[in-house]
């Protein structure tokens, strides 16, 4: 299916962060922040941690502790985090941020213990370290376009050929997996199964607004990972927590510091052109915020620990531009370099959590597959290839079969085990297979590969003409807004505890613009004697705020699914955090205004 004409610029966007004046430096080697300020400053070093649950009125940090300073001097930095604060030109708060790795002395104990306990009674196992890389909102075909990751692709090429002719890379090998559907748009659709082995379905609503995770889950792989003995690290670079929730990594023992991207008033800056064709990316203050991630990741595997399980989420790809992902590019692949050099025991997974629709062209057909073929490489170690060539057979294999995140699960799971692969206890995804130790059939349903059948590639998908919409539509259409506008409503907000039953809500009730486009996905029954079942996805704009919306609601007018499409983040600033997120939109003139008068 050709690519519409625009998808990547001729004049590609480059992105930079000079939002704040440097004036303070950090000196990884002695821990000390040297701070240029003529005058009165201050500074901030209270964990930034995020918790499940508010900590204080409206928010899910701790709320600063200052330090005042005056003049130039240099400071000791003992916390993870920093964030020094400058008067500047009309009494305006210049704000730099510096974060740092430290080691967790009591976590490092415990884990020291337990794995030499795990070792005593499996002699023959030999640890590797397992990293996984998620770039939001990555097709495949978009990761190889120009305006994509082509400097981390091009590593990556070298690394598919064993014998690539820079030795610094012959430590490894990657594989590139062609046919990996996603579960829809949705960051938690997807890793909920890939890190649980249990699908995203029947969320508690009252765990959502109390910030909690939606579905009970009974073993996420890090926990699975700590009981083996193994340090743990999960980095996000947004304020939204893991996976798109406000549900964090508490059981693992380093998590990287989220930086005040909303509540400093970063957000509203994005998009700023800073010189012709350059625009603000993805940052706060003068870094972007996956410089962060990568360098606390890094630290990390090189922490003396023989175990390591990570992971980090990098959203600059969930911005609108096809090309906003292309910010992370140059310092992801120079990232994998050094950790493939420096740890000789590590298995990467590098995957997009889905894909996106063309920005230029919505509406293409093309955009609906990139959707549900995100990217994905699994990078391996060359010597485990040499002592189980079986893997190396099986990988060969697999990257042209039909996988799923739940198959992603049981795998990485395995790789706790090396070499006995099939080791693996507790949770197990239903129908899955492990990439390392299976071949996976060629011919191979979505029913069998455990994925709902409304997010399924196969099948016919086609996209109907205007002259085909009915008012049928458009009554889809208003059962998806009736279920947004019930989330909000007073009915449903009064029984939410600890607040007054009378206070107002900032979320609007929306109303139908225009329906978008719609697609209809009829996917064949492996049941002859079934009626047959029709899938339609229906995009659409509100009045309100001009959001587009996504629904996914079958033919017997089942709702599998309603997303914003629009960027909603930015309705941090006036949210109502009684309801998810993604379903409060908001007036954030108001809302902004009044935070931009706290913190300057």
């Amino acid at each position: 299916m050709p690519t519409p004409n625009g998808t990547c610029p001729d004049a590609n966007v480059r992105w930079k962060c000079d939002m704040s004046p440097i004036f303070s430096t950090l000196d990884a080697e002695t821990r000390t922040i040297h701070v240029n300020c003529p005058g009165h400053w201050r500074v901030n070093y209270i964990d930034r941690t995020e918790e499940e649950q508010l900590v204080s009125r409206g928010s899910y940090r701790n709320p600063p502790k200052w330090h005042y300073y005056q003049g130039y001097q240099q400071i000791t930095m003992e916390t993870e985090y920093a964030d020094v604060v400058c008067k500047g030109k009309r009494n305006r708060n210049m704000h730099n941020y510096h974060t740092q790795f430290l080691p967790k002395p009591d976590a490092d104990k415990r884990q020291e213990t337990l794995l030499h306990t795990v070792q005593a009674k499996e002699p023959n196992w030999n640890p590797l370290s397992v990293l996984t890389i998620v770039l939001d909102s990555l097709s495949r075909a978009h990761a190889h376009r120009e305006c994509g990751i082509p400097k981390t692709i091009r590593l990556l090429e070298q690394l598919y050929d064993a014998s690539s002719a820079d030795p610094s890379l012959s430590s490894h090998q990657a594989f590139l997996f062609n046919r990996y559907n996603s579960i829809s748009s949705a960051t938690s659709l997807n890793l909920t199964p890939m890190f649980s082995g249990e699908l995203y379905d029947e969320p508690d609503p009252d765990k959502i607004t109390q910030g909690i995770y939606a579905k009970d889950i009974k073993e996420w792989i890090w926990e699975y990972a700590n009981h083996r003995g193994y340090l743990t690290s999960y980095g996000i670079d947004n304020n939204s927590g893991m996976m798109g929730t406000r549900t964090n990594c508490k059981a693992c023992h380093y998590r990287p510091p989220v930086l005040p991207h909303t509540e400093h008033g970063w957000v509203s800056r994005e998009n700023e052109e800073v010189i012709s064709n350059v625009l603000s990316g993805f940052c706060d203050g003068n870094y972007m915020l996956h410089e962060h991630i990568l360098n606390y990741t890094r630290e990390f595997l090189r922490h003396p620990h023989p175990a390591k399980w990570a992971a980090m989420d990098l959203n600059a790809g969930h911005r609108k531009e096809m090309e906003s992902v292309n910010q992370v590019d140059e310092d992801l692949a120079e990232f994998l370099k050094t950790v493939l050099s420096e740890n000789s025991n590590l298995v990467v997974f590098m995957l997009g959590d889905h894909g996106k629709p063309y920005q230029k062209n919505p509406g293409h057909l093309g955009g609906y597959y990139e959707t549900l073929l995100p990217f994905l490489s699994v990078i391996m170690p060359t010597w485990v290839l040499e002592e189980a060539p079986s893997i190396m057979d099986n990988l060969i294999t697999n990257q042209q079969r039909y996988l799923v995140p739940a198959d992603l699960h049981g795998s990485m799971k395995s790789l706790l085990h090396f070499p006995d692969l099939d080791a693996v206890t507790g949770t197990k995804a239903p129908k899955s297979v492990n990439i390392f130790s299976e071949t996976i059939k060629t011919h191979r349903s979505c029913q069998d590969a455990y994925i709902p059948e409304w997010s399924c590639v196969c099948g016919l998908m086609r996209k109907l003409r205007k002259s085909e919409w009915s008012s049928s539509h458009s009554n889809i259409v208003q059962l998806a807004l009736d279920d947004i506008n019930a989330k909000h409503s007073q009915a449903r907000l009064v029984h939410i505890e600890g607040i007054h039953p009378n206070t107002p809500t900032s979320c609007l009730d929306l109303h139908l613009l225009k329906i978008l486009h719609i697609f209809v996905n009829e996917n064949p029954q492996e049941d002859v004697w079934s009626p047959q079942r029709y899938i339609y996805h229906i995009t659409y704009q509100t009045v309100e705020m001009n959001t587009v919306w996504l629904v996914i609601i079958d033919n017997g007018l089942n709702i599998k699914q309603i997303k914003q499409i629009s960027m909603y983040q930015k309705y941090d600033v006036c949210w109502d955090k009684r309801v998810p997120l993604p379903y409060c939109v908001c007036d954030m003139d108001v809302s902004i205004g009044h935070r931009n008068k706290q913190v300057r």
